[in-house]
This record gives C-alpha cells, structure tokens and sequence, in this order.
C-alpha cells in the first residue's frame, strides 16, 4: 500500500514537470513569436515612414509647381494688362463756359488709350462756386450729376464728343465769378473696368478763375491759388499804372 502511494506521487511529479516543460516552451514560443512581430512592425513602420516621406515631398513639389505655374499666369496676365488695359483720360481737362450768361456749360472729353474696350464707366462730377477771398470756401454747389457710359472703345484720336452739362447761375453768381471775386470749381471721379476684370478709379479736380483785366484761367485746383495770387497782382499792376496814367493827365492839364 504505502510503495503504491510512492509510486503515485512519483507519477504525479513526472507529470507535473513535464507540463512545466511544455508550458515553458508555449511561453518562450510566445516571446519568440511577439519579438518577430515587432521586428516586423518596426521594419513595417520603416518602410511606411518612407513612402510617407516621400509622398510629402512629392505633394510638396507637386504643389511647389502648381505655385509656380500659376504665378507665372499671374505676372502673364499683370504684364498683358499692363500693355493692353484701357486706359480712359480727360483730354482736355474740363471746362465751363457761358454762352447765354448767366446760364453754363460744363465740357468733359473722354478718350480710351488702351487697347481694350473700357466698361460700365462710371463718371461722377459736381460743379460748385467758391469764394477765393475765404480760403475758397464753397458758397453753392451749383449741380451735382452721376451717369454710366455702357462702353468706350480704344481710340487714339479724340473723335468722343465733349460731354456737356448745362446749368444756371443767378446774376449775382455770374457777376462775382466774371470779377474774379469767386472761383469754380469741377470735381469728380471717373470709374471703368479696365477690360481685365480690374475697377480704376480716377478722380480729378479742376478750376476756373475769370477776371475783367486777366480774362480767364483754368488748370488743376491744386495751382488754383497761385492763379489767384498772379490775378491779385495784375490787377493791383494794373490799377496802379491806371492811377499814375491819370496823374500824370492831371499834372499836365494843370501846367
């Protein structure tokens, strides 16, 4: 009885080391089997952290040469715009004239020295009656007016007809501008797309200063007050050789 309970135990034993054997071989066969799946992975990770590479350089140069391309467009189409855009001018400045005093006329010549047709041109231009004695400080603006011109095509030859726009001034106005006691002035703008999709916007400004000595001048608003000055001095000149031609009369009647 007790050599049976030896032999069990001895069994029992034997059975337990060999499963210990054989889970250890499981054990190191799972070890084995994670450390070539993580070679793997990290040979895997590698090669993907190269195609990754590469495809961003690849996108980048890509997106470097569409860059390029297109502002190659850009300076293209800038440097086309430059030569060929319409370009619309006021040939003649702008003028005002009386033909029935004391009713005006205002005159403004358009002319496109492009090479392109101008559109949807917009002008903007007012008309008003400053005192140049008081800094030129605006006594009445005598009209204001915005119209459209649907298109103005290229042309070197100024064969655009003059826009007119007529007014009226009281006789009081009228006597004040003609003694050059008053100035007028002509602001506006004028507005077009260039024929590229790009809006120019052009303001201008000019005066006119008549005198009954001086007869009349008109120029850029921002030479208007030196006009002014002259005109004071030509007629102070005036008045003075005026006064001593009539002394001089006086003088001789008197011998």
């Amino acid at each position: 009885m007790r050599g049976e309970r030896e032999t069990n135990a001895e069994n029992e034993e034997h059975l337990t080391g060999e499963l210990t054997r054989r889970f250890r071989w499981v054990e190191i066969t799972q070890i084995g089997s994670s450390i070539v799946l993580a070679v793997v992975g990290v040979i895997a990770l590698y090669i993907y952290s190269g195609q990754l590479t590469e495809m961003r350089k690849s996108t980048k140069a890509a997106q470097d040469a569409a860059d390029a391309a297109k502002e190659s467009v850009d300076l293209a189409r800038k440097q086309m715009e430059d030569i060929s855009a319409a370009v619309i001018e006021i040939t003649k400045g702008v003028s005002v004239s009386f033909p029935v005093a004391p009713f005006g006329e205002t005159r403004i010549n358009l002319r496109n020295s492009g090479h392109i047709i101008a559109h949807d041109v917009h002008v903007s231009i007012s008309l008003s009656v400053k005192d140049k004695d008081r800094h030129l400080r605006p006594r009445r603006v005598v009209f204001s007016k915005t119209e459209t011109i649907p298109a103005i095509a290229p042309s070197m030859l100024e064969d655009r007809p003059d826009r007119i726009y007529s007014f009226e001034l009281s006789q009081a106005e009228y006597r004040r501008l003609m003694t050059a006691m008053d100035c007028a002035y002509i602001e506006g703008s004028i507005d077009y797309e260039n024929g590229f999709g790009t809006r120019t916007k052009q303001p201008f400004c000019y005066a006119q200063i008549w005198g009954e000595k001086f007869g009349s001048w008109a120029g850029a608003c921002d030479q208007v007050q030196t006009q002014i000055n002259l005109a004071r001095d030509r007629e102070q000149q005036k008045v003075a050789l005026f006064s001593s031609s009539e002394t001089g009369n006086s003088n001789r009647v008197l011998n």
